[in-house]
C-alpha cells in the first residue's frame, strides 16, 4: 500500500513541537509515535485517527469519517478521516490535537527494540 506524501508532510510540520515524536512505519503507511503511542497515522490517502473510546462515537457521526477495519479487524477509538475532512490545516490541526489529547492520558511506555 501507498500513502499520500503531502498528508504525511502536512502532519509532521502541524506535529513539529511534539518533542517525543517518532515517524515509522505502519500498515503499509506511516505513523506518527508521540511517547512511544501511536497517534495518527496515513494509509493510502487517509488520515487514521486514534481518537479514544471517550470521543470514538461522536467521531464517526462526522462526515467523511468512518470505522477503522483493517484486515477484518475494527479498531475501536480508532478512525479513518477521508481527504474531504482534511482540506485545510485548520481542520487536519483539529483531528491531531484530538488525538494528541487522547494520547496524553496514556502511560507511559518503553521504545520498542529488536
Amino acid at each position: 500500500m501507498a500513502y499520500d506524501p503531502t498528508l504525511v508532510k502536512r502532519i509532521r510540520y502541524l506535529l513539529r513541537a511534539q518533542t517525543a515524536l517518532e515517524q515509522v512505519r505502519m500498515f503499509g503507511g506511516v505513523g506518527f509515535m508521540v511517547n512511544n503511542h501511536l497517534c495518527v497515522g496515513v494509509i493510502n490517502n487517509l488520515l487514521i485517527a486514534r481518537v479514544g473510546p471517550e470521543h470514538y462515537q461522536r467521531c464517526l457521526r462526522k462526515h467523511h469519517v468512518r470505522k477503522m477495519i483493517f484486515t477484518g479487524n475494527s479498531f475501536t477509538g480508532m478512525v479513518y478521516v477521508e481527504p474531504e475532512a482534511l482540506k485545510t490545516d485548520t481542520r487536519l490541526k483539529e483531528w491531531l490535537d484530538l488525538c494528541l489529547g487522547f494520547v496524553s492520558t496514556l502511560p507511559g511506555t518503553a521504545p520498542n527494540t529488536l
